[in-house]
């Protein structure tokens, strides 16, 4: 996925990651399905259907299904990603993060990162 980065802001761990509603929904789909399928007890169709509708609105159920999975993943601390800032040239711009969590609001399509792990990437902060 791609977007604009921004600081996290109060106490979080270096190599966390706050990632856009909009970019979980999508990049987590096939999972969410299989969740609203047998989680909520929904046909195929309804699953998708909210999924569908869940890209560009706010759903509470997806939003519990994604703390879960953050929650539940082994090892405890997060979804684990590789995070980089393209092009990628030097050494150490490609950096190993987890995701802990998942942005509710809708309309913000920033990613949160610690500033600690942005001179390795050549990144800056607006």
């Amino acid at each position: 996925f791609r977007s604009v980065i921004a600081p996290i802001s109060g106490a979080h761990q270096y190599d966390e990651l706050h990632v856009p509603w909009s970019i979980a929904v999508n990049s987590f789909r096939l999972h969410i399905i299989n969740r609203l399928e047998n989680d909520y007890g929904m046909t195929t169709e309804a699953a998708y259907a909210r999924h569908s509708y869940a890209l560009s609105h706010y759903d509470k159920d997806i939003d519990d299904i994604l703390k879960k999975f953050i929650r539940d993943y082994p090892g405890g601390k997060g979804l684990p990603v590789l995070f980089d800032r393209p092009p990628t040239l030097k050494r150490g711009s490609q950096q190993f993060l987890y995701v802990t969590h998942v942005k509710t609001d809708v309309h913000d399509y920033s990613i949160n990162i610690s500033t600690l792990v942005l001179r390795a990437m050549n990144a800056d902060i607006r």
